[in-house]
């Protein structure tokens, strides 16, 4: 469970893959590198 405070900096992301539902909390920062990774492939 995170703090309020760290809410506005952490977007909860879900994916579905084989194996079911995948959900995590990924700060903004990580998501942008990982949208970049994606634009990429």
């Amino acid at each position: 469970m995170y703090e309020s405070n760290n809410l506005s900096t952490h977007i909860e992301v879900f994916w579905i893959t084989s194996n079911g539902l995948i959900s995590c909390y990924l700060s903004l920062a990580e998501l942008d590198d990982l949208i970049e990774e994606i634009k990429k492939n």
